[in-house]
Parts: structure tokens; sequence; C-alpha cells
């Protein structure tokens, strides 16, 4: 009963996590003040060949996870889809919720993106308490820090980079907020990742 409910616990914290993220990339595209590289890759891709913000964030994760199993040289991680395709579904869902929210004044948008990197970050911290698979661009991520020996932040700059370089060839909504993505989501994960840990242990010796 006790695994169980070790899992079962794992297993919120994972959901709760993703739908987070979801939300919070959702709130970074209508801030309009510039989105993560990737998001902004996707809605340019959207613009240019249809389908959904979604669609093209789990067809990255797919070539993501291609990428990873060639640089590890070992089995396809499908287990990962899982994460992704929460979080395409999430994005979808959450990006029709707030289709009508427009922000026209200067000062909101830092404001609104500043809360959307927020939720991602708390998101992010929660799923990666539960230990559950990880999300695609994360574990390619981690691939290329081990199989290069580089930090971890220099392999998530690199990461973003490529998306941001992307991005820009197609015209995605690259701005102020793409930039200091990169600067400040590290910090900001490690501070909810840090919160999140604390309160996962505490109900687990509840």
């Amino acid at each position: 009963m006790a695994v169980t409910s070790e899992l079962l616990k794992r297993i919120l914290f994972f959901l709760i996590g993703l739908i987070l993220i979801a939300l919070g990339i959702s709130v970074t595209i209508i801030a309009d003040f510039g989105c993560g590289g990737w998001d902004a890759t996707n809605i340019a891709l959207v613009q240019h060949f249809g389908l959904s913000v979604g669609t093209w964030l789990n067809i990255w994760a797919f070539v993501y996870l291609l990428v990873a199993c060639m640089i590890e040289r070992k089995r396809y991680r499908i287990e990962c889809m899982a994460t992704s395709l929460i979080i395409g579904a999430g994005v979808d869902l959450f990006n029709y919720l707030l289709r009508f929210a427009v922000f026209e004044e200067a000062w909101l948008k830092p404001l609104v993106f500043i809360l959307g990197t927020i939720i991602i970050s708390l998101g992010a911290g929660c799923y990666l308490v539960s230990k559950l698979p990880p999300n695609p661009t994360d574990y390619m991520m981690m691939c290329i820090k081990e199989h290069f020996h580089l930090s971890i932040t220099f392999a998530k700059t690199l990461v973003e980079a490529i998306g941001i370089v992307l991005a820009l060839l197609l015209g995605g909504p690259v701005g102020i907020g793409t930039f200091l993505m990169i600067v400040i989501f590290g910090p900001c994960i490690d501070f909810f990742y840090q919160i999140a840990e604390h309160f996962y242990q505490r109900i687990s010796r509840a």
C-alpha cells in the first residue's frame, strides 16, 4: 500500500507539473513579449504549415528523442513521449481558452510574461520532483551534456539557441522575453524545484 501511495503522489506531481508548464507556455505566448525559442519556432510553423502549437511540439519531441537515441546509441525512449503528449494537449487547450486575451498596454506585456515564466518554472519543479519520464527536450539536453562533457547551463543554452535561430529564420515571435528566458529559467526552475521537493518530502512523511 505504501508503494502504491508513493507512486500516486509522484503521478500527481507529474501531472500537475505538466499542466502548469502547458499553462505557462500559453501565458507567455499571449503576453506577446517573446516566448521560448522552440515555442516561437512552433508558432512560426503553425503560421507557415498549419496544424497546432501542441502538434508541432510533439513532432519536435519525436526528433529530440531520435537525436538523443543517436547520441547515446541506446533504445528510443518512447515513454518520454507521454510527457510531451500531455504538454502538447495542454498547450492547445490553454491556447484555445486564452485566445481572446489580448494585452494592448505595453507595461502589461512583461508582467504577463513574468507570470508565465513563473508558472512554467513551478510546473517544471513539480514534474522534476516526480522522477517520472523527462520532457524530451530535457532528456536530449542531458544526453548532449553527458556525451560532450558540457555543463547543464551550456547544454541548455545551446538547445535554446538552436530554437531561437530556427524561430528567427521562420519569422517566429522572438522578443526580449525569448532571450530573458535563457538567463532566468535555470535559477527559477531550481528555486521552485527546491520548494516542490520540500513539500513532496513533507507530505510523504505525513
